[in-house]
């Protein structure tokens, strides 16, 4: 499938994720822009096969490999390697989490439940878009 299929399959899981949350028009809003980036980002590896990836990031990263060797590689950071994993999705949002709790003011008064409970609408858009994507690859792996 290609990246607007995933992307937009991720838009519809945070549609349901939102219409179950009690939430205004703009958090219902974010839940579903986080499952479209749920159902996006395991495809973001695909950047290596753009035209100018060598001259510029792959020059920039320093990589030894050409974009393509990258894309079809058998790499950790290769194409259907570590972001099509369960593991990506669960790192990422603690990954987002932490950020979020260390962005509080006052990190004295910071309720970890507290704040994962209020955007847990969120995180599980982007988990369930993320995951979709994932079952949309299995019959088309190519």
């Amino acid at each position: 499938m290609d990246i607007i299929s995933h992307t937009l399959t991720g838009v519809a899981v945070g549609t349901v994720w939102a219409m179950i949350s009690n939430r205004s028009w703009r958090g219902k809003g974010l839940v579903m822009l986080a499952g479209g980036f749920g159902g996006a980002l395991p495809d973001f590896d695909a950047i290596s096969l753009w035209s100018r990836f060598d001259s510029t990031i792959g020059s920039a990263l320093g990589l030894s490999h050409s974009g393509k060797e990258i894309y079809v590689g058998k790499f950790w950071y290769s194409h259907h390697a570590a972001l099509h994993s369960l593991l990506a999705p669960v790192l990422i949002m603690l990954l987002v989490a932490a950020i979020q709790i260390f962005l509080t003011r006052d990190l004295r008064k910071v309720r970890i439940p507290e704040v994962v409970k209020e955007y847990a609408f969120v995180y599980f858009a982007f988990f369930f878009g993320f995951l979709f994507h994932l079952l949309e690859d299995m019959p088309t792996p190519a």
